[in-house]
């Protein structure tokens, strides 16, 4: 049995390689506060490009543009930049 400390280590390598997985096709879609794709902002393999495109895009709504980060190859929604108005919609902390 792994300890807590090698489990931590294990999972700390498992979020590592996927950050750095050239092939998942990851794609920035405009979203709304049930997270459904809307307009797609960009699609590329390299994560730190999605990214900046995402965070870029969402500066210059005003903050007004809910936007996600969609792995094709995990079919999961990576990450998000939701608007005050969503998170409130949402039910999420805001703070």
């Amino acid at each position: 049995m792994l300890s807590k400390k090698a489990l931590g280590i294990a999972r700390q390598v498992e979020i590592f390689s996927a950050k750095f997985d050239r092939e998942a096709l990851l794609e920035v879609y405009e979203t709304d506060a049930d997270l459904t794709p809307g307009k797609l902002v960009h699609q590329g393999f390299d994560r730190d490009i999605a990214e900046t495109k995402m965070y870029h895009a969402f500066r210059d709504s005003g903050y007004q543009t809910n936007f996600l980060i969609y792995n094709r190859k995990t079919m999961e929604n990576e990450l998000l930049c939701l608007t005050e108005q969503a998170k409130a919609q949402r039910g999420e902390c805001q703070g």
